[in-house]
């Protein structure tokens, strides 16, 4: 009879820790982008976001720092408004916003329809020669 042999895991060990919940729920707080929330973890983002798939009190626990992190920058937004303009940079600060966080972003899909929504007609004539 063949000898089982024992499947050893491919890659290297999970850096995941249950407490980095609690951290990134702080880092929430303090406005940290995903990025930043990475780095101060010390794994790349993609494994940041692969302990989201595979530990649903860390996706819990990043779902609400996300949430922290954009009431953060709202708050901060709302009241920076009334500073000068040579001070606060609100276009730069709205894209700012669009690129961390999807429900500030502009719509990009531009959508054209013809009359009571039929598909649009294009009606061009040639010129007639002289």
């Amino acid at each position: 009879k063949a000898k089982a042999v024992e499947k050893r895991a491919i890659g290297r060990p999970t850096l995941y820790q249950p407490e980095m919940g609690d951290r990134i729920i702080a880092m929430g707080a303090e406005g940290y982008t995903v990025v930043e929330m990475a780095v101060e973890l010390g794994i790349t983002k993609s494994s940041l976001y692969k302990y989201v798939e595979d530990h649903e009190e860390f996706s819990d626990a990043f779902t609400r720092a996300r949430e922290l992190a954009e009431a953060f920058h709202a708050k901060n937004f709302r009241t920076q408004c009334g500073l000068p303009q040579a001070v606060f940079n609100a276009n730069g600060y709205a894209k700012f916003m669009g690129i961390c966080f999807k429900d500030w972003r502009d719509p990009t899909k531009v959508e054209v329809s013809g009359v009571e929504g039929g598909p649009v007609v294009f009606a061009w004539q040639a010129p007639s020669p002289a």
